[in-house]
């Protein structure tokens, strides 16, 4: 009975953040990250690539309501980095009886390229709030070759303590690290076995491996791949989208119009100004406009307002508008959103107020409640796996790899670190294939595994 309120529970949750998952392709598909610090690339092989921000170490963003003339807290997000930027908690609370109470919380570990603030993601970890501790729920391993294109994402459940696979996600990729294929397979529960689900299959233009072209996506149907849907893109020099159109695909080879994206952009291409919406007309087989989205920006290019607006009888008409306040720095502070009604005018709904440090509501950013030394993974690994553990109390910690006749292979840690979830890359490069330990020490406590390496 307790194992069937478990799976209740979690499929809940699960439900939850899959509601709000994007169509767009993501091998991460059940780990989405919400970050005020920084911006996942949508178009990148599993939302493993990024761009940061900004470099404050600590961000909170209380979002709220506009109710009966006022305004009432909703969710908080709290980013908190450790100071080497190798490593970010995000943790979501809810506003509830007047106060806040944790809800969820990523851990994921990076690696940023501090000349251009782009970000890779190593591994990420889902833990959900129980009454008072944090409880891992899923984690996510991402697998890179010598030129550090992703060719893998491991995604694993845990159940009780132990973790099984859940999501894996292949990737084959061009000249420049760009996905030419991504192949996703998804745990049966009836079988227990990781089946093909869905698959994206890109194409570039001849001359530039990093222009996108055309991606298609598949469904695993009746142990075939039927093809279900197409996108096609026009970009302009800076590899901005410039048109996006949409095709439904039916019985794997009709293609049908269902809608298209114009993009303008300002003289550098780099910023865009205006997104016209359409949707295909069967009836007169013309494209008829649905949407226009616009921007205005400040002399430093941070977007001050947005306006959404629908087109209804010949004309657009306004739908909703978010306008954005910046500190000295050019980091926002503040985003409000009105909607428009036709009697009323302007109303606000909305606003997020960003934080840089602690707001006078102090946040409660529960540690883990135990030292532990998880498993690495995936396990077996080739030539690469991700170790993590979490620490109680600020200590001098030490982690080891030895062979099995005990010598030292490597020593991964030494050195002083504060209480949280760590982890870190061993890459097995040079090592023959066999068994191996590895040895946590914080402090007087101690914890050793073993993992496997096959080549």
């Amino acid at each position: 009975m307790k194992n069937i309120i478990f799976f209740f529970v979690f499929f809940s949750f699960l439900f939850t953040i899959t509601s709000l998952s994007s169509e767009r392709r993501s091998g991460n598909e059940f780990i989405k990250i919400k970050s005020a610090t920084f911006r996942v690339d949508e178009k990148s092989p599993a939302y493993s690539t990024g761009k940061v921000l900004n470099f404050n170490l600590y961000v909170e963003q209380i979002n709220q309501n506009w109710e009966n003339g006022a305004w009432v807290n909703d969710t908080r997000d709290i980013d908190q980095w450790n100071p080497a930027m190798t490593q970010v908690e995000v943790i979501s609370q809810e506003w509830v009886n007047d106060k806040w109470e944790n809800k969820s919380k990523h851990v994921a570990s990076v690696s940023i390229n501090m000349s251009d603030s782009t970000m890779r993601f190593l591994q990420v970890q889902l833990y959900a709030w129980a009454g008072n501790a944090w409880i891992i729920q899923m984690q996510s391993a991402y697998v890179y070759d010598s030129n550090n294109y992703l060719t893998q994402v491991n995604t694993q459940l845990s159940m009780g303590g132990n973790f099984i696979p859940f999501q894996q996600t292949d990737f084959t990729n061009n000249s420049a690290g760009l996905p030419l294929t991504e192949i996703h397979k998804q745990l049966n529960f009836q079988t227990m076995q990781l089946e093909d689900y869905r698959k994206y299959v890109n194409t570039y233009h001849s001359t530039n491996p990093k222009y996108l072209e055309t991606e298609t996506n598949a469904y695993f149907i009746n142990s075939a791949w039927v093809d279900t849907g197409k996108t096609t893109y026009t970009r302009n020099s800076m590899l901005n989208e410039l048109t996006e159109i949409f095709q439904d695909i039916y019985g794997g080879s009709t293609f049908v119009n269902a809608w298209m994206y114009e993009y303008t952009y300002n003289s550098t291409g780099e910023h865009c100004t205006s997104q016209l919406g359409k949707y295909w007309n069967s009836n007169q087989s013309t494209w008829d406009y649905s949407s226009r989205w616009t921007a205005t920006y400040d002399a430093n290019w941070n977007m001050t307002l947005e306006l959404g607006e629908n087109f209804i009888g010949g004309n657009y008409s306004p739908s909703w508008r978010t306008s954005y306040t910046y500190n000295s720095s050019g980091d926002e502070t503040l985003s409000q959103t009105e909607f428009y009604h036709v009697t009323e005018g302007w109303e606000l709904a909305s606003q997020s107020i960003t934080y840089y440090s602690p707001s006078s509501v102090a946040p409660d950013l529960s540690q883990p409640v135990q030292f532990t030394l998880n498993q690495n993974y995936p396990n077996p690994f080739n030539p690469s796996t991700v170790i993590s553990y979490s620490i109680t109390s600020p200590s001098d910690v030490k982690l080891t790899v030895y062979d099995v006749l005990g010598n030292q292979i490597t020593e991964l840690v030494n050195g002083f670190q504060s209480p949280g979830t760590h982890s870190i890359n061993f890459n097995a490069d040079g090592l023959s294939s066999g068994v191996y330990f590895y040895k946590l020490q914080a402090g007087n406590l101690v914890s050793v595994k073993q993992m496997m390496l096959i080549k």
